[in-house]
């Protein structure tokens, strides 16, 4: 009964979202002086401690509030320009015969080509890469063009909408705070669509939740251009459901859109949904083994400081939005907002620090842009007060300065004519395309024909009839020469993160559907051991191809209608310490190393939160030279050639020819050790198993 009383005395203004909120007292400087007498209309606003008087002050309110929404409504279309300007790929990347390039072209043509992502194509994009790579086709550049509108429309709009209850003095700033960073790598507001569904699904209105369900339709086709957003997305749109669910019983929708749209995306894109289980597990695949094959350490002398200060500044944004979360005393929230922007936050950053940290190079400029909009999107719903705002505007332009200094670290040129160049490049290609569409698209076409040409004319490869590849070198070679095309489904090598993954492309070459021709050259990575990348390939090219030719890049290699037979003898088989050397069979035969090193599960922990330490393969030939290379510890179980020496055409065109004693004597491998990182010794199982092998070609290798 008493209770019952209670719940009747409340006033309406008490209760807010199905909660009662708490009778906070009023604040002495708040108050009112006490021979101000409250009239019959005034009302009591508990949640600031003031009275508010009616009569006129309300009408000068009401003007004032009409005003503020009249100026938040005229910048918002500035706001919305800019966004657009500096965010939208205006200017589209052309073909090329670089190994980044290359792979934008061979993944536009797979989905061009019907091929199946996850099966006959396996890359860490899937068939709507162009939304991330910009790489230009007459057919595919509009939409690509309206994905990123879209996406940039929806995310300032649902910041718009986060900040529609704060003053202008921080809705400009912030605004424009957050538009600073330069995209550079890419475009980091395709990853904050399903980190902002999750807040902005919490608020009360058609309008907010309508546009929570664009940015999860959104997150879906995004998963397949950048698999980046799918990792952000799968974790956080069901942990939303959840608390809304436990909060405001509320029956869970993002997680089933976001489920449905996938499957819709994988069929708009013409891949059967039987191979949707493969594209997924696939690319986990890839995203788990990342930090162990392709890492980097950073550049020399800053590489520990950069990745403190991001550490740093994500420490304090969460401590930030932690305390924001605890706060009582400000504006109400829907329940379960908190958790959902915490969790966004904590998810994003995760992100965005395995991005750009685990292979240190430009990518952490990428990492460095992605803060601001994050921070602005996720900390904003908590709904800040004076210092909380004035302490998000401080990280966001610290992100901005931080941003800037990478550009200088990374980049050749000074960051001002960095940045200048970018933007330079953004506004003409804006100004082109808006000014005349037509003749935009059509010079892009003559450009995209001509940069064809020119590779063709650039490698000048003989007619080769039937279907070809290229081992380690831009696969855009072939389709550039109107040469048929057969690639392996891991085009590249160095990006195979499992055993099975690499087992795919030993089918691939063994095969009834294996190339008739292969383009050969010995090329690598990351400063690795030169026989590393696609090292396992090695025995079946030999095996299965003849040299037919050479041109000046590439041996000319051609499918043996009887493969030779291989035998491998293992010469040496030893369990090796960290640091301890080797010693390698001394005979002019082909050497084959294996290195099984498994991480321990400090590593795997290790490799989860960032990556597995770095190892090197610390190799002295007979010449008394120490050489130090790369170590990616999957490719180096499966096995690579060790002896001879094979650093370029020369010496792979005298292994093709089987003239294995006259391949560089000097710099034949003598001994060996395995040298790691600081980590090195808890992150991994050791002793390393290692065996040394002969392998044999029946008939022999020759011409």
């Amino acid at each position: 009964m008493w209770r019952s009383r209670t719940a009747t005395a409340k006033t309406a203004s008490d209760v807010s979202y199905g909660r009662v909120a708490r009778n906070i007292p009023p604040s002495p400087c708040l108050a009112a002086p006490p021979r101000a007498k409250v009239t019959a209309g005034a009302g009591e606003s508990r949640r600031t401690g003031r009275q508010v008087r009616s009569g006129s002050h309300d009408g000068l309110s009401a003007t004032a509030s009409a005003g503020a929404r009249l100026a938040r409504a005229a910048v918002l279309p500035l706001l919305l320009l800019a966004a657009v300007a500096i965010r939208v790929p205006w200017s589209p990347a052309l073909p090329s015969d670089g190994l980044d390039p290359a792979w934008f072209e061979v993944l536009l043509r797979g989905f061009l080509d019907g091929t199946v992502f996850g099966r006959d194509l396996i890359f860490m994009n899937g068939p709507l890469s162009f939304l991330y790579t910009t790489a230009f086709h007459p057919a595919l550049y509009p939409w690509a063009l309206l994905y990123d509108v879209l996406v940039t429309g929806a995310t300032l709009l649902a910041a718009c909408s986060l900040l529609r209850h704060e003053r202008l003095a921080w809705y400009l700033p912030l605004g424009l705070a957050a538009l600073l960073p330069i995209p550079t790598l890419w475009n980091t507001v395709l990853l904050l669509p399903p980190l902002l569904a999750a807040p902005l699904w919490t608020q009360s209105g058609r309008g907010a939740r309508s546009l929570a369900l664009l940015l999860v339709a959104l997150a879906a086709i995004g998963s397949y251009a950048k698999f980046s957003i799918f990792l952000a997305a799968a974790p956080l749109l069901p942990l939303t459901d959840l608390l809304l669910w436990w909060r405001q019983r509320r029956p869970p929708l993002l997680s089933p859109l976001f489920l449905l749209m996938i499957v819709a995306t994988h069929l708009a894109c013409g891949q059967p949904l039987g191979s949707l289980p493969d594209f997924l597990g696939t690319s986990l695949a890839l995203a788990a083994g990342y930090g162990g094959e392709v890492a980097l350490p950073g550049p020399e002398g800053w590489a520990w400081q950069e990745r403190a200060c991001f550490l740093a500044l994500s420490a304090a944004l969460l401590l930030g939005g932690a305390w924001l979360a605890r706060r009582r005393d400000g504006p109400a929230r829907p329940p379960g907002t908190a958790l959902a922007c915490l969790a966004g936050l904590a998810v994003g950053l995760f992100t965005l620090w395995k991005t750009g940290f685990v292979r240190h190079d430009t990518h952490a400029i990428s990492a460095w842009g992605g803060v601001p909009l994050l921070a602005l999107v996720t900390l904003l719903p908590l709904r800040p007060g004076r210092s909380g705002k004035a302490l998000l505007l401080a990280v966001i332009l610290a992100a901005s300065g931080l941003q800037l200094a990478a550009l200088q670290l990374h980049l050749p040129k000074p960051w001002p004519d960095s940045v200048a160049r970018i933007l330079n490049r953004q506004m003409t290609g804006m100004g082109r395309l808006l000014s005349d569409p037509v003749a935009e698209l059509r010079r892009l076409a003559e450009l995209r024909d001509r940069n064809l040409a020119k590779i063709a004319r650039r490698y000048d490869l003989p007619d080769l009839p039937g279907r070809g590849d290229v081992i380690v070198g831009p696969g855009i070679i072939f389709p550039a020469s109107g040469l048929g095309y057969a690639p392996r489904p891991l085009i590249y090598g160095y990006v195979a993160t499992t055993p099975s993954l690499l087992a795919l492309n030993r089918q691939h070459l063994e095969g009834d559907g294996r190339p008739d021709w292969l383009l050969w050259r010995v090329s690598s990575i990351d400063e690795r051991y030169p026989a590393t990348d696609d090292g396992q390939l090695w025995p079946l090219l030999l095996a299965g191809y003849d040299l037919a030719g050479k041109t000046p890049d590439f041996l000319v290699m051609r499918a043996r209608a009887a493969p030779r037979q291989v035998s491998q003898t293992a010469l040496t088989a030893v369990a090796l310490a960290e640091n301890e050397w080797i010693e390698v069979p001394d005979q002019p035969a082909l050497l084959w190393l294996q290195i099984d090193l498994r991480p321990s599960f400090a590593g795997r922990a290790l490799d989860f939160l960032w990556r597995l330490p770095l190892l090197w393969l610390e190799v002295e030939q007979a010449n008394g030279e120490v050489r130090r290379y790369r170590l990616p510890p999957v490719l180096a179980a499966q096995g690579f050639l060790l002896a001879p020496f094979v650093p370029g055409m020369v010496q792979l065109e005298q292994l093709a020819l089987g003239r294995v004693a006259d391949i560089a004597p000097r710099r034949a491998p003598r001994r060996l050790r395995i040298v790691g990182e600081e980590l090195a010794a808890t992150g991994f199982a050791w002793p390393a198993a290692v065996v040394v092998s002969r392998l044999a070609f029946d008939p022999p290798l020759g011409p």
